[in-house]
């Protein structure tokens, strides 16, 4: 008998009746942070807000945007754990433009007390299987400064890609502005990207509940 916790992980394509549960993972996680250190992230999410973006396609591969999410349930009792959404080549993206061949992160978010058994790895390592699925060769993510999530990032694979001083700097000024210190005023300033090389199509199955669009 395993002992992981993550097998009581249940990995879902979210449905239109599970969107409030994506919505409340969601809130969780941004209203940690603040724009311009005061206004809670999390106040402009809602059910008709995600809908909008789960039913979008990406521009040019045509491929759902629904298709790159990915709710965690509690097989138990199917309560929300966490939520991944990924977007693709063509995908509106706030604060990243994909290439081709590349998967990038835009939101992972673990609820509190879910913390601790393995939903982000497994999170993670669905989107990787997608990645490969699509004969993507590039997972990427953006992380700030102080973010305990780093250490499971590195574990994963990602590795920091550097910047110059001119892409810091404006950077840094962003994150301030827009999410004051939310690990605190003693954690370094600003974010940075990671990346992880991929192999297309080595996906190890790990991706249950993938649909395809």
């Amino acid at each position: 008998m395993s002992n992981d916790p993550s097998d009581d992980v249940q990995i879902v394509t979210p449905t239109d009746k599970q969107v409030p549960f994506v919505v409340q993972v969601q809130t969780d996680f941004l209203n940690s942070k603040h724009c311009c250190c005061l206004i809670p992230l999390g106040l402009g999410v809602n059910v008709k807000s995600q809908l909008k973006m789960l039913n979008s396609t990406s521009k040019t591969t045509k491929k759902s945007v629904r298709s790159y999410a990915a709710l965690a349930l509690d097989s138990d009792g199917g309560a929300p754990l966490g939520f991944i959404q990924l977007k693709g080549h063509g995908m509106v993206c706030d604060l990243h433009t994909p290439k081709v061949g590349e998967v990038y992160v835009e939101s992972l978010a673990v609820l509190p007390t879910a913390r601790g058994k393995g939903v982000g790895r497994k999170l993670l390592q669905w989107g990787e299987d997608l990645a490969k699925f699509d004969n993507c060769n590039l997972y990427t993510l953006e992380v700030l400064n102080g973010n305990a999530a780093i250490r499971l990032y590195e574990r994963f694979g990602f590795v920091a890609k550097s910047d110059d001083a001119c892409e810091w700097c404006i950077g840094a000024a962003f994150v301030c502005c827009f999410m004051g210190r939310p690990y605190g005023c003693l954690s370094p300033m600003g974010a940075y990207t990671m990346e992880k090389r991929l192999e297309a199509g080595g996906g190890d199955g790990g991706g249950e509940g993938m649909e395809r669009g």
